[in-house]
């Protein structure tokens, strides 16, 4: 098991795509990315092959962040036992959970950021709000995205779902909520129809009320590229581009399809639009390389 350390929103996006240039396959979806698609960068190999290969339910994470803190500086192992004490001395629930929080920006100062999503999830377990179940789905959501381990992804994105779902009870109208947890369906189940669906229908739940909904036309169109619907996805990419023209990932997808429908010229300019927006060296050069073979 691997962890990996932190990075801006953008260069996560940008090795998201390189990763699906390479792991993707073919064009209509097939296989996701290995265990080992990106190199590790916390954890040792050592005390990862030394970690059981469960269910979220039997990985214990709480061990993993104590085997970690070990291999901290004495700074940042200290600042964190000093509110690991406040947690279990906090005279109330809203304490507790500020207590929590606190450790888990220090875990994401280390730039561990599934131990940070971990934490992010007990703060909110411990302050049932609204904000918190958000906040910890996002952190679990974005951690899934970069986390290489299979047993920690699904641990990640299980949880992520659940505080997605805890955060629609306070209230069900949350579009972009909606949107990100029918994400986590795609992506945490890909092989198992019934989570697909179930996004595909929360998706078109929230199509029907906003049918330019830039969040729902982006993830029903890489639905859409993986079901070989290439047609409909183009459809969905330039509804969404007529939104939001500056949406580099629209673009990529969008060459995706049409490179898929032999479209090669199409394919070519929306990817250079694609590689405009990044604005990555290293992402320009993969995208250069794949767009030679098309």
């Amino acid at each position: 098991m691997t962890f990996h350390k932190g990075q801006t929103a953008l260069v996560v996006f940008c090795i998201a795509l390189v990763l699906t240039l390479y792991f993707w396959g073919k064009r209509t979806g097939n296989a996701p990315a290995t265990d080992n698609s990106m190199p590790a960068a916390g954890m040792p190999a050592a005390m990862a092959d030394s970690l059981p290969q469960a269910a979220k339910t039997q990985l214990n994470i709480a061990q993993l962040a104590q085997n970690m803190k070990a291999k901290l500086s004495k700074t940042g192992a200290d600042s964190i036992a000093y509110w690991e004490k406040q947690v279990q001395t906090s005279p109330d629930a809203i304490a507790k959970a500020r207590a929590l929080k606190e450790i888990a920006r220090l875990w994401e100062k280390e730039r561990y950021v599934e131990l940070s999503a971990y934490y992010y999830h007990l703060m909110a377990q411990a302050d049932s709000t609204r904000n918190n179940w958000l906040e910890a789905a996002n952190r679990q959501a974005d951690a899934f995205q970069i986390a290489a381990d299979s047993t920690m992804r699904m641990y990640l994105i299980e949880n992520a779902i659940d505080a997605y779902e805890k955060t629609l009870r306070f209230d069900t109208s949350q579009t972009e909520v909606k949107v990100n947890l029918a994400n986590c369906y795609f992506d945490g189940y890909p092989n198992m129809p019934p989570m697909v669906m179930k996004g595909v229908m929360m998706l078109r739940e929230v199509t029907a009320k906003d049918s330019t909904n830039v969040g729902a036309n982006l993830s029903l169109g890489r639905m859409s590229i993986m079901s070989g619907q290439f047609d409909k996805a183009v459809n969905r990419f330039q509804t969404v581009l007529r939104k939001d023209a500056a949406n580099a990932e629209a673009y990529y997808y969008l060459g995706e399809a049409y490179a898929a429908m032999g479209q090669k010229e199409k394919a070519r300019e929306a990817f250079e639009n694609c590689k405009k927006l990044v604005k990555n060296p290293t992402f320009a050069t993969q995208l250069d390389e794949y767009i030679k073979k098309l």
